[in-house]
């Protein structure tokens, strides 16, 4: 191996977990004018749901403790054929939660299908294993402006007794 091809594998190596992430830490950012930060309205959570019996209740309840003031949640069963639809039933207090069914399709198919039902301006995707802080669609919400298209929160995977998986332990 040559000197030269040592360096390019060292670099190949080295730039994107701490050249890179450096870079956009100290390059200046672009400045947006007068575009207002944050935006406010209507939110609705979307959520394909296949054979979700053992979560689906907590998911519901973790949709009531979000604080955000309009908002709705969309489940699209995917064909269930646990006893989905009997948590649902015991968990939903009001008409905030929307439930349609579908035949089985996939994700996508029930994302898409759940999307022409949506008649709020924002929305929220999800899955019904993932639960959300109660500020999570403010903050969420406090990065949408003028020309952004998508933002994204942060992923935790934790086990039952709440421990990530993530980092030094």
């Amino acid at each position: 191996m040559t000197e030269s091809t040592f360096w390019l594998s060292v670099l190949l190596i080295v730039y994107p977990h701490i050249i890179f992430p450096a870079l956009l830490y100290v390059l200046p950012r672009k400045k947006t004018g007068n575009l207002r930060k944050g935006a406010a309205g209507p939110v609705a959570i979307v959520c394909s749901v296949y054979n979700e019996e053992k979560v689906i209740a907590r998911k519901i309840e973790n949709f009531y403790r979000i604080d955000y003031p309009e908002l709705e949640l969309y489940l699209g069963l995917d064909g269930c054929t646990d006893n989905t639809m009997a948590e649902i039933r015991r968990a939903v207090r009001d008409d905030r939660v929307k439930v349609f069914a579908f035949p089985r399709g996939g994700k996508v198919s029930v994302l898409n299908a759940l999307l022409q039902k949506v008649n709020q301006p924002y929305v929220v995707m999800t899955d019904a294993n993932s639960m959300f802080r109660p500020d999570a669609i403010a903050r969420l919400m406090e990065n949408m402006r003028e020309g952004v298209g998508v933002v994204c929160g942060r992923l935790a995977l934790v086990d039952e007794e709440g421990h990530s998986g993530e980092g030094i332990n």
